[in-house]
């Protein structure tokens, strides 16, 4: 999970953006949106909306298509409690965010 230096890091150096080719997977975004995700989810923005709302504040609108995943990769990561975080369903019913 992100420390405050490693978010700080990331909020320097890094804007999300989506690759040209929609197949084309950055681990660079893969992992810097898994360690911005876990540092909100643990700073308690534990619903999807509040981190989503959060997320698309702090890194805009490109980070979108990539919310979904990365809040569900955290709440399925082992060690971590769930509680408070919503469900798949709840997630995947939400399309303001895709």
């Amino acid at each position: 999970m992100a420390s405050q230096n490693e978010k700080l890091l990331h909020r320097q150096g890094q804007k999300v953006s989506r690759p040209q080719g929609e197949e084309e997977l950055d681990p660079r975004v893969v992992k810097a949106g898994f360690d911005l995700t876990g540092y909100h989810i643990q700073s308690g923005r534990r619903s999807f909306a509040d981190y989503a709302q959060t997320m698309i504040e702090e890194y805009g609108h490109g980070v979108r298509p990539y919310l979904k995943s990365w809040y569900l990769a955290i709440r399925y990561y082992p060690g971590i409690n769930p509680t408070g975080m919503d469900s798949a369903t709840l997630v995947d019913a939400e399309d303001s965010y895709n």
